[in-house]
């Protein structure tokens, strides 16, 4: 009788753990989120000077900060949209059609890509990865206001309009030629600013 009691005994607490290493598990992954590809019709370049004629500032600085983040899930738990604001410090201006700044000024940067803090998923907006902070950055940007009158800058073409003057600039493969594409238009633009 102890025999069993002590076997029934040894089962449940085998399920029980069981369950309980498949829950931490679930719990785990769902903290570690994914990276999650969102498709956006965007346009391309091919040329450095295409991208400098299209874009209404270009400048050179870091990622200081993030001002804030705007998701939209829908009920079924979907995205729906979404975006980053970034604070970029401005060391260098080499176009600015706006007539609006200065080099030390800092400016909102509308990133493509958002983070889900609920669900640990982070969503990329054709393809875009957001600046690491402190990192030299060259963006070829337009100017744009929100409805409230707040002005921001979004990188031409997602990912076009971004390059790392450091490491390469990571991003989600958008497949479809479009990262031969890009990493081809950076190392012209490295070219140009004679980065090796």
């Amino acid at each position: 009788m102890k025999k069993r009691l002590l076997l029934i005994f040894v089962m449940i607490f085998a399920v029980g753990s069981i369950s309980a290493c498949g829950k931490n598990n679930k719990d785990n992954d769902s903290a570690k989120g994914k990276d999650i590809m969102v498709g956006a019709k965007t346009d391309s370049y091919d040329s450095v000077d295409k991208l400098i004629s299209s874009a209404d500032l270009v400048v050179i600085g870091k990622k200081t900060g993030v001002e804030n983040v705007i998701l939209n899930i829908d009920n079924d738990g979907d995205f729906v949209n979404g975006y980053t604001l970034s604070n970029f410090k401005v060391s260098k201006i080499d176009k600015d059609s706006t007539g609006k700044l200065t080099e030390g000024s800092v400016i909102t940067v509308l990133e493509n890509e958002v983070h889900d803090e609920n669900t640990g998923n982070t969503y990329h907006i054709a393809g875009y990865t957001a600046m690491n902070m402190n990192d030299d950055y060259v963006l070829y940007l337009e100017y744009n206001k929100f409805s409230d009158g707040q002005e921001y800058y979004t990188p031409l073409a997602a990912v076009y309009g971004i390059s790392s003057l450091g490491k390469e600039y990571e991003m989600i493969d958008y497949g479809e030629g479009v990262n031969e594409e890009v990493n081809a238009l950076r190392k012209k633009i490295r070219e140009k600013l004679n980065i090796e």
